[in-house]
């Protein structure tokens, strides 16, 4: 893994994106086997504060390693699990109606955002 080459990519974004746009980090997967953690830590140090994980268990080892700011869940997390997305302040990715109404029936104030399918897949 080479954290410098990701650093300098990601200043290559941040110079050709307008002031004031924000940028999320997709570090699912162990950040595609280049390792979730250390990417996100470097990232973060760059002024990144939101990341995208694909499932429960990757939102809390970042938490737990000290990131900060949003991270969003774009997998399934089963309304069981509701309470650790509270503790650990974590965004669940919507994609049914009913799965947004049984996140709701665990009277638990998470954070969620709908996910909108446009349609870009046949």
């Amino acid at each position: 893994m080479n954290l410098a080459q990701i650093s300098r990519n990601y200043e290559i974004y941040r110079y050709n994106i307008p002031e004031g746009c924000k940028v999320m980090a997709v570090v699912k997967a162990n950040a595609y086997g280049h390792g979730d953690v250390q990417v996100a830590t470097t990232l973060q140090k760059l002024g990144v504060y939101d990341f995208t994980v694909s499932n429960i268990d990757e939102a809390c080892a970042l938490r737990k390693s000290g990131i900060q700011g949003q991270i969003l869940i774009l997998g399934y997390t089963p309304p069981n699990y509701a309470d650790m997305l509270l503790k650990y302040d974590i965004t669940q990715a919507l994609v049914l109606e009913e799965y947004a109404d049984a996140l709701i029936n665990t009277g638990l104030p998470i954070k969620c955002q709908y996910a909108i399918d446009t349609g870009m897949r046949v």
